[in-house]
Order: structure tokens, then sequence, then C-alpha cells
């Protein structure tokens, strides 16, 4: 009688083929280290995906942020330019105004 030599390790030995009963506790070991990576795995999924909607909402604000401060950048820079035109303006006007009375 051969021995067949199962590939199924548990603590560094196999199990030869014949030892359906070890094999088969080996199987339920393995079983349930994979079904404990697999809920562990499964947590990490769900809480990299709260993360991303986390971020995903913050990023949403900031944009609606940066869109303001644009608009407020914008109308800032039209309101110095019409005072710069003003200012031009008022000091031509004073150097024409003696020259017309």
């Amino acid at each position: 009688m051969s021995l067949v030599v199962v590939d199924v390790e548990v603590g560094g030995k196999k199990r030869p083929a014949w030892d359906t009963k070890g094999r088969l506790e080996d199987m339920e070991v393995a079983l349930s280290r994979h079904l404990e990576q697999n809920s562990n795995l499964q947590q990490q999924i769900s809480s990299s995906n709260e993360r991303i909607a986390q971020l995903e909402s913050m990023n949403c604000q900031l944009k609606g942020t940066v869109q303001q401060r644009e608009e407020m950048t914008t109308q800032a820079r039209d309101e110095i330019d019409a005072l710069r035109r003003r200012l031009r303006y008022s000091s031509h006007s004073s150097f024409i105004e003696p020259l017309i009375k």
C-alpha cells in the first residue's frame, strides 16, 4: 500500500490521502482563516468607501469655496480697475481745469 501525500499543510505537516478526517479538519481551519481574512477585507473596503465619500464631499465644498473666491477676486479686480480709471481721470482733470479757467 502506497501513501499519497496531499498538499494541505497544517503546522508544517502534510496529511496522507487516506486521512480524510484530518484533511477535512485542515480544510475547515483554512476556510475559517479565509473567512476571517475576507471579513477583514470587507471591513477595510467599507471604511475606505466611507473615507472616499467624505473626501468627495470635502472636495465639492472646496470647489465651491474656490469658485466663490474667484468671483470675489474678479469683483475686487474690477473695482480696483474702476478706481484707477477714476483716479487717472481726476488727476487729468486737475491739470486741465486750471487751463480752462
